[in-house]
């Protein structure tokens, strides 16, 4: 595992430099900045300081349910915050607008979320997973979820500078509920299998609240975030 730890951080650096050359040289995306703030001034402080906060989190009095479930919707509406600001930035700024886009982005994701986290519960209560399996398994979801992997045959090499970033991004959505609670599940599977089995699992509690948010959004577009900041 500590390869892949090793080989993962050379490819996100990969894709920082490339990325923050394209924006610098190419085209400035203000959108894509969240993407690197998120990394640099959250997932490293966590990664820092992860053993104090797994020992805060264990020893929280909650039941593992309501702890997976605060920690997980409580990160997607701190992070939401920022994800608002950089794409409201293309907009330029207007602070009435800008708290609009926040209510509009907790919205989105909070019903996107959903079926990432009930899936992982039910994942880490069956299935034995190392810290890393599920770091990277969510961060491959992370993949679909962004349509990032539908680019691999029309634009490889935007795939394979973006899906790092991404990878590293999904994977820090799942980092504080998953040092919350006791990975306690017992059955042991072939990594691969286990691999697709985790993904195909977090689709099926995703269909759900994806049907419910395109309902939602065809027929009150306006509580969600423009289709130019995030397409239907």
């Amino acid at each position: 595992m500590k390869l892949v730890n090793k080989l993962m951080m050379g490819w996100l650096v990969l894709g920082f430099i490339f990325w923050i050359f394209y924006l610098a040289a190419v085209e400035f995306k203000y959108q894509f900045i969240y993407y690197l703030f998120i990394i640099l001034f959250v997932g490293i402080p966590i990664w820092i300081y992860r053993e104090r906060i797994k020992y805060s989190l264990r020893n929280w009095k909650r039941g593992n349910l309501a702890k997976f479930l605060i920690l997980g919707y409580g990160f997607v509406l701190f992070e939401e915050i920022f994800a608002a600001l950089f794409n409201h930035l293309s907009e330029g700024f207007n602070p009435v607008l800008y708290l609009g886009r926040i209510g509009q982005f907790w919205a989105l994701n909070i019903i996107i979320f959903t079926g990432f986290y009930l899936g992982w519960y039910f994942l880490l209560k069956k299935f034995q997973y190392s810290y890393t399996e599920i770091f990277f398994t969510a961060g491959t979801w992370g993949l679909i979820a962004e349509r990032v992997i539908y680019n691999l045959f029309s634009n490889p090499l935007y795939v394979l500078f973006l899906a790092p970033v991404m990878i590293f991004v999904y994977g820090i959505m799942i980092t504080f509920p998953m040092l919350s609670i006791p990975l306690e599940g017992r059955r042991r599977l072939n990594p691969f299998l286990k691999f697709l089995l985790s993904l195909l699992v977090i689709f099926i509690f995703s269909v759900v609240p994806l049907l419910l948010l395109q309902l939602l959004r065809t027929n009150f577009p306006w509580a969600f975030p423009p289709v130019s900041f995030v397409p239907m």
